[in-house]
Parts: structure tokens; sequence; C-alpha cells
């Protein structure tokens, strides 16, 4: 592992190295210490072994101490898509309107095909816009995107396609935590104020009673009580997650947020999607402490 920072190695007098993604931060965040002083807005990099680009980023803050070392935090390039923009679209695709969105920051980008048409004119941050965009996409697709930075590229994809294979050794002692708090067992379409179409489970409302969801949409009479139907699916049902701890020796750079793990022990078997990631270097020891959820059937 080579670190770089402000275009000069630092690999020898960088230590602490710890990083992690998440759901709230939507980017990677690098924390470390070094004997060197760096102005905040360096530029940070990280490559493997094999010289491939692992982390790049930003200096955001650090704390400057009377005696070495200082620490630092980092931030990817997500730190950029907190820019504000005004732009309107009309039935545009929203691969092409996320694409379009990006340029006019200057930011590159791959984006997976996305066909939603999205009409709307939007006033907010990049990264506001662009949950928006792809949280109309989820209910008309019925699919689940996310995006990440990689290097400085925005990379747009599908969730719950990319499985990772990691060698390592799992403690999962920590209990699994299940949770219907976000549960919904009714459904009601709306279009300009008028109920298009409700979906309901008898069942859960039996013994819960009704927990109403409104789905606005501009969906046609005709397709309401199918979307009403898949919006119950998802809604209707009960949460769990659980902290793991791995110990890696192999493909800990896969190792993100969005990617399914195969766990098994602990109560834990199968794939599992990965919530958040945190990663600390020690040495020769690399230690992963991630969060995988599921949810299921109430």
């Amino acid at each position: 592992m080579k670190i770089s920072v402000g275009g000069t190695d630092g690999t020898k007098r960088i230590g602490g190295l710890s990083w992690n993604t998440d759901d709230e931060t939507n980017g990677e965040e690098m924390n470390f210490s070094s004997l060197t002083l760096y102005p905040i807005g360096s530029h940070v990099k990280v490559t493997d072994s094999k010289g491939k680009c692992r982390f790049y980023g930003v200096i955001v803050s650090m704390e400057e101490n009377i005696r070495p070392p200082h620490t630092y935090k980092a931030f990817d390039f997500s730190y950029n898509l907190k820019g504000e923009e005004i732009i309107q679209f009309k039935k545009q695709r929203a691969d092409e309107a996320i694409k379009r969105l990006l340029k006019r920051s200057g930011i590159s980008c791959s984006v997976c095909s996305i066909p939603t048409k999205i009409t709307k004119i939007y006033k907010g941050t990049i990264i506001e816009i662009m949950k928006d965009i792809l949280k109309k996409a989820k209910k008309d697709q019925g699919k689940s995107y996310f995006f990440e930075v990689i290097g400085d590229k925005v990379e747009v994809k599908e969730k719950n396609k990319l499985k990772i294979k990691p060698t390592y050794e799992m403690s999962a002692d920590g209990a699994i935590s299940r949770s219907i708090e976000e549960l919904r067992n009714e459904v009601k379409v709306i279009k300009n104020n008028k109920v298009l179409a409700t979906a309901r489970d008898a069942s859960s409302i039996k013994k819960l009673g009704t927990i109403r969801a409104i789905d606005e949409s501009d969906v046609k009479k005709a397709k309401a009580l199918g979307e009403a139907k898949t919006q119950l699916s998802k809604l209707n049902r009960s949460k769990s997650t659980k902290q793991v701890s791995l110990l890696v020796k192999k493909g800990y750079w896969d190792i993100r947020k969005n990617r399914l793990i195969e766990l098994n022990g602990n109560g834990l078997k199968g794939w599992y999607s990965i919530k958040s990631a945190t990663h600390t270097i020690d040495g020769n020891t690399h230690k992963v402490d991630i969060e995988v959820e599921w949810s299921g059937k109430f």
C-alpha cells in the first residue's frame, strides 16, 4: 500500500489509518495521523500493491498538535456533490439526467441503464437531486440503485448485484436487532389528491392495526393497483441488522457498503447486504467492522 498526500509519498510517516463507508455519508471517509504537517485541501491518494487507486480524496479537516503526529480527516470526491444546482428535466431518462447534472459541475461518471423518465425542476445539492431521481427510478423500475465515488468518478449502480468473496475470520457475538418501526401494511396510491388504488395486508392489520403509507404518483389508473401492491410488498416487512467483525486475509478493498457478502455462523447463513463498513489497519492486521441488514415478510 502507498499513501501520497499532496503528490508526495507519505506512507512511512502515516499511521492510525482507518476508513469507512455508510448510508449516511454517501461517500468514503478516511482518517489518519502523520508526523508531517499537511494543509487542508491537500489531495490524498491510496494505491494497492499493484498500483490500483483505492482511495482518492481531499483533506477536509485536521488537528495540528504542538508536537506531531497531527491527525487528519479526508473525504473522497463525494465532497464535490455537496454543491447546489438548479436544473430542469422534461421526460428525460434518469441515467441521462444524472449524466447531465454531473457534467454541469465537471464531474466524470459512469451510470447504469435507468429508463425511468424524469420531469421536474430541481433546486438543491447534487446529492439531494441524485437521491430523488434514484428514488423515482426505484418506484418505477422496482429496483434499488445507489451511487458512490471510485477514484475521481461517480458511479451509479443497481443495488444487490455486487457479490464479494473476501477471505476472513469472523467474530459475530453481538445481538441481532429486529424492528418493525418502519413497517406499513396499507398503501394508497394517489394522483392530484385522488385515491387511485389501495393495497393492504389483512393479517398484518389484524395484529398491528392499520399503518398507512401514501404514495403520490404519476402512474396511470390502470397501473395504480399494481404499484400499490409492489409498494406494500416492500413496506410490509421487518428489518434486521447485525454487527460483524472480520479479520480479513484477502479481498479487503472490496468490502464496501451496498455489496453482498456471504456469512455463515452465529445466527447468520447466506448472502447479506453491507450497510456500513469501517476498516482499521494495525501493523499487518486488517480488521473490518461491518453492519449487515436484511428484511423479512411480517
